[in-house]
């Protein structure tokens, strides 16, 4: 019903240039804008901008948590092309505005390097790490614990966010608006 209603309708921006709609599952309170996720999009357009969404509130997960130990997560870093045999300690670096962790250090027994949360996320696994919205990093002898929010990289449209204004009785239009 929802198709057939919406027949031939775009989105478009303000030149009525369609747009590139993006979209995650859960922005954890707040959108992302593109530059802190893709390097390539260094000038993203105005409709890209980071949102605050206080309708993502139902997302099972919302807050979430993973452990992995040091050995398991030096081999998962080696496939983003980090040459390291274990990991001691991994701080953030750099925040983006909208809180994400955008760059983190590693340190290990090879020296200390610096990757973006996004392709941590990427080499360490997004269906168990699954945001870069971090709240929390501890460690515990040779297991690291990460804690979280929401669950995609958090640019454009927040799916949980969407859902949650449609219960509360939004519109389509509004919604995307």
């Amino acid at each position: 019903q929802a198709v057939d209603a919406t027949q031939g309708e775009v989105l478009v921006d303000h030149d009525g240039t369609p747009i590139q709609a993006f979209f995650h599952s859960s922005c954890g309170g707040c959108t992302e804008s593109p530059q802190y996720v893709w390097r390539e999009m260094q000038n993203p357009p105005g409709y890209l901008a980071s949102v605050k969404d206080s309708f993502c509130k139902e997302d099972p997960y919302r807050q979430w948590h993973y452990e992995i130990s040091s050995k398991t997560l030096a081999r998962r870093l080696r496939k983003a092309g980090l040459t390291l045999s274990d990991v001691n300690k991994i701080k953030i670096s750099k925040k983006s505005p909208s809180e994400r962790a955008w760059m983190l250090m590693i340190y290990s027994p090879q020296g200390t390097f610096t990757l973006s949360g996004s392709r941590f996320r990427m080499a360490v696994g997004v269906d168990v790490f699954r945001s870069t919205k971090l709240t929390d990093i501890s460690q515990s002898k040779k297991i690291f614990r990460f804690e979280g929010r929401g669950w995609g990289h958090g640019v454009g449209l927040c799916q949980w966010g969407a859902r949650g204004r449609a219960l509360d009785g939004q519109g389509y239009a509004k919604i995307l608006e």
